[in-house]
């Protein structure tokens, strides 16, 4: 599967230098219906980006787990756990869902190198 990473917003105007890092870095990842994607607790070391098909947002407490949201293309997973050093999203996928993984190390060059990207 080719993917234009332009078309993704946070990538838009990334410079061609970090597009080919996230290229040469990055692999595509599958996950069937209700397959967790993201476990709560856990800190991840790729940062997804749903390509294909819906995830749903959970919240989970001692006695109860709901959904918050679904999560579609080009929505991001794990980036606010690796951001906050604390694993903090409950992810598991709704249809069949294609993802595109991105390794921490890249994700934070990004944060460090690329301005449009932090914002």
């Amino acid at each position: 599967m080719k993917i234009d990473l332009t078309s993704i917003k946070a990538f838009k105007e990334v410079s061609k230098n970090s597009l080919q890092k996230i290229k040469e870095n990055s692999e595509l990842l599958n996950y069937s219906p209700g397959y967790p994607i993201s476990q709560y607790e856990t800190i991840p070391n790729k940062v997804l980006v749903i390509i294909n098909g819906t995830a749903r947002l959970h919240y989970q407490s001692d006695h109860l787990s709901q959904s918050i949201t679904n999560l579609g293309p080009y929505s991001f997973i794990g980036i606010s756990s690796i951001l906050r050093v604390n694993g903090c999203e409950f992810i598991s996928a709704s249809s069949e869902v294609t993802v595109l993984a991105i390794p921490d190390h890249v994700i934070l060059e990004l944060y460090k190198e690329e301005e449009y990207f932090r914002n």
